[in-house]
């Protein structure tokens, strides 16, 4: 009797952790994490680097300074002082020298990059290394959290506790 009181107890278990709300049931059409990258003060360097881990050994790195390169899973996006993205025509981090075909017209000197809004279509655990110039390389580990489709947390560089 004991044992059947103890079987019906942890099916009972089983199948209300298994259609608990706490868990994911998202579409997977919104990113797993969403990243805003910023320097406490200053624009990030040209030479910024995210650097992603995921699905235990697969990375992919965004760089600032080749934003259109091709990406399959982070998705970075010039952003303003306030983390909100730029529109696509001010995500160049550098003038477009030449552009209109006039040598010495345009301005070619670097456009500051204030944040980077990055969207990472990652599956569970992440890890997020970031380098540039001016700063110490930080990493930063992400882990899903249950009911949430997306982990949204902005990240000051050079902050203190930076990579905790």
């Amino acid at each position: 009797m004991l044992r059947v009181l103890t079987s019906l107890t942890l099916s009972a278990l089983l199948l209300w952790s298994c259609a608990s709300d706490n868990h994911r049931t998202c579409s997977g059409q919104a990113p797993a994490f969403v990243a805003l990258l910023e320097l406490a003060g200053r624009p990030l360097p040209e030479d910024t680097v995210v650097h992603v881990v995921y699905a235990g050994s697969a990375t992919e790195d965004f760089r600032l300074s080749d934003p259109k390169a091709r990406h399959e899973v982070v998705f970075c996006e010039v952003a303003d002082e306030n983390g909100v993205p730029l529109a696509p025509s001010a995500q160049e981090p550098t003038g477009a020298a030449g552009a209109a075909g006039a040598a010495g017209a345009a301005d070619d000197s670097p456009r500051a990059v204030q944040s980077l809004y990055c969207r990472l279509f990652t599956a569970g655990f992440t890890q997020l290394i970031v380098s540039g110039s001016g700063f110490t390389t930080v990493k930063y580990d992400l882990a899903l959290k249950d009911g949430e489709c997306s982990v949204v947390k902005p990240f000051v560089l050079d902050s203190p506790d930076a990579g905790s």
